[in-house]
């Protein structure tokens, strides 16, 4: 029910930020949130992933900052952000990106998919969206899967957000 719950207010984040369009980028980067070329070491990467040089969205940075200020805010969050272009569709990323799969590379199981179409859900802008979620006794981390239409026909543009909060335990 937490990962569900967190899915939601990360996809309406993600939906109201992509609302904006692709045309309106951030030129360099924010303090808050950084961007990185790489996945990280826990999050598979689906072959066919190449590099691009979009960066998130101004709206959705700011969406993602106040997001890491108000849920994050017991402890000293962080998050960065990977972007790739792929001709896969966003069926594909989405049997590539199950449940199963995450939760061998470490990130909480759910019993339901933490991955939606944005057709099924009436927001056509979004191809797919995915939420996975791990917590440890001094750290929280929630990544986020947003796959977009391309503006070059038959290919996706796949933004990966990691949110990282250390926090400390509870005496």
């Amino acid at each position: 029910m937490k990962i569900r719950r967190l899915a939601i207010i990360l996809a309406s984040l993600a939906a109201a930020s992509l609302a904006c369009g692709l045309g309106n980028l951030l030129p360099g980067g924010s303090e808050g949130l950084t961007t990185t070329s790489e996945l990280w070491a826990d999050v598979p990467r689906v072959e066919g992933l190449d590099g691009s040089d979009l960066e998130l969205p101004l709206a959705a940075r700011v969406f993602m900052e106040a997001w890491m200020s108000a849920v994050l805010s017991g402890g000293t969050g962080n998050g960065s952000v990977a972007v790739f272009n792929t001709q896969k569709t966003a069926a594909e990323l989405q049997s590539f990106y199950t449940n199963e799969r995450m939760t061998s590379s470490g990130w909480q199981s759910s019993e339901e998919s933490t991955c939606f179409s944005g057709s099924e859900q009436g927001i056509a802008e979004i191809g797919l969206f995915c939420a996975f979620v791990k917590e440890a006794a001094t750290q929280q981390t929630g990544l986020m899967l947003i796959a977009i239409p391309s503006e070059q026909q038959g290919r996706m543009e796949v933004f990966f957000v990691r949110l990282e909060n250390l926090v400390t335990p509870a005496p």
